[in-house]
């Protein structure tokens, strides 16, 4: 019986924001950071069989957000980041045009949004003995051959 499945996403966007204070050339500022990437890593955790319905609609969706999907867990991971820096009022600091800029994050980095676009790598699925079973959509003829096959596995 397959008890979890994750599903892996690449290329996904990322975007994270960090709440802090900056010091600007001797003068304390409240404000936060975003941090975006295009070149996420995303991993997608279902607890089957309670899970298999938020699973199934998930996998049928080639383009979304995070907010239009169900998952029991979630890693999002990137090599590289763009970094892009705020005031409180959302209006954006360039750091260039300062000599000296430091920022003291509050190290509560929260996840404001990933996105997906056509970016299913491949799935994992695990039985009760933990061995795997790994499908990819490139080793079917269409998307929705893949989504039978997974219906298929999952009973």
């Amino acid at each position: 019986m397959i008890v979890k499945c994750e599903a892996v996403y690449f290329p996904v966007t990322e975007v994270n924001k960090e709440n802090g204070k900056f010091n600007i050339d001797g003068k304390e500022i409240t404000g936060y950071r975003i941090e975006s990437s295009d070149e996420s890593n995303l991993k997608l955790t279902w607890d089957l069989p309670e899970s298999k319905q938020d699973m199934i609609s998930t996998l049928e969706k080639t383009k979304w957000k995070n907010d239009d999907v169900s998952y029991d867990d979630f890693d999002c991971d990137a090599d590289s980041y763009n970094i892009r820096s705020f005031n409180e009022n959302g209006d954006e600091i360039n750091e260039d045009d300062y000599e000296e800029v430091d920022f003291d994050g509050d190290c509560n980095l929260e996840l404001e949004y990933f996105e997906v676009d056509n970016g299913l790598d491949h799935i994992t699925l695990f039985d009760d003995d933990e061995d795997e079973i790994v499908i990819s959509p490139s080793n079917f003829s269409s998307y929705d051959d893949f989504i039978l096959k997974v219906k298929e596995l999952c009973g």
